[in-house]
């Protein structure tokens, strides 16, 4: 109840110092107690540092280091006393989560909303003993090069990598059903600026190309809808793009088929993949091409109607989507996203 009533807009702040409290006096169950002596005999009396690894911190433009607390612990004497200063080492970081700092580290970039799934990391502190001193090892360095040449397909003018993501389900089960619109419309990109998008990475399929000058990457998730964020996430950290230089494209049953509408952010009006990404990312700016599968008849389950093929006709109007998209697609990635929806939106 504490914590349903923190996360309204009222109990934000004014609630956080009571929850806080109650998270450093919690108690752990016999289960968990278990597995906690377990782990602590696992390391053996080396020091161990404590420290928090948040969902939400997974996400790119997302660091909690200075708001969470990461405890470090001597770890050395009897199991019981190891055990204790470790239960309390977790209760200090799960309650930093409460402190100011952190609560409004989250409201600033719009995070107070979104459900935190948190884990904790444990790491032992390398070392070595000397007499009764316990000596970390340390590393420095004086000198560093990389030996790696440059590769030739590296333009230092290109400016920032872009990536455009279509949502679909893998397998031929889905082809050419309304909600793998976005894959469509990749594939459609991909024909139009000489892109193979047949290399696996990012638990997807991707390749890269230029589009109106600039290095774009076109990504198709293998994960199924509902997962897409896991895809998108991973590539957006592997080659740190942040969430405004990351176009969607995905179907909306709320216009018409062969109609297309874009936007700059935005929650995500319904579509499971978006709020996957909109989740595992912990930002909604992404700007995204919606296009048009057509209203669900009457009678229509949503998820039969989204999942059924189009039409020979409908087919033919998508065609003329796929052309626009292309130069929607040059339009966003040249910085001029204005002149794009005030062409293309319907």
């Amino acid at each position: 109840k504490l914590r349903i009533e923190q996360r309204t807009p009222e109990g934000y702040f004014t609630k956080a110092p009571e929850l806080r409290e109650a998270l450093l006096h919690g108690e752990f169950t016999d289960t968990i107690r278990e597995q906690f002596k377990s782990m602590l005999t696992y390391y053996g009396q080396s020091p161990i540092i404590v420290r928090s690894s948040s969902f939400l911190e997974d996400g790119f433009g997302n660091a909690f280091a200075g708001k969470y607390e990461s405890v470090f612990c001597v770890n050395f004497g009897p199991l019981e006393e190891r055990l204790r200063q470790f239960e309390q080492a977790v209760r200090q970081v799960y309650a930093s989560t409460m402190d100011p700092s952190a609560l409004e580290y989250r409201a600033q970039r719009g995070l107070e909303r979104l459900d935190e799934q948190m884990s904790i990391l444990v790491q032992r502190v390398s070392g070595s003993w000397a007499g009764p001193y316990y000596l970390p090892g340390a590393a420095g360095v004086g000198f560093s090069r990389s030996l790696y040449r440059t590769s030739k397909d590296a333009d230092p003018e290109a400016g920032m990598l872009r990536l455009v993501v279509g949502l679909g389900n893998p397998g031929p089960k889905y082809d050419m059903t309304r909600h793998n619109t976005g894959f469509m419309m990749i594939d459609a990109l991909a024909d139009r600026f000489g892109c193979d998008v047949r290399r696996l990475k990012f638990k997807g399929l991707y390749g890269r190309c230029k589009i109106a000058g600039e290095d774009v990457v076109l990504l198709k998730p293998s994960t199924f809808m509902n997962l897409s964020g896991q895809s998108v996430t991973e590539a957006m950290n592997f080659f740190h793009i942040p969430p405004e230089h990351v176009l969607l494209v995905f179907d909306d049953i709320s216009l018409d088929v062969g109609r297309m509408r874009i936007r700059l952010k935005g929650s995500d009006g319904g579509h499971n993949g978006v709020k996957n990404i909109i989740y595992l990312s912990g930002s909604d700016r992404f700007p995204r091409v919606k296009v048009g599968i057509g209203h669900k008849p009457e009678g229509w389950d949503l998820a039969n109607w989204v999942l059924s093929r189009f039409s020979a006709e409908e087919l033919k109007q998508l065609e003329a989507v796929a052309k626009n998209i292309g130069d929607a697609v040059e339009l966003i990635v040249s910085g001029q996203p204005d002149k794009a929806m005030n062409r293309f939106n319907s």
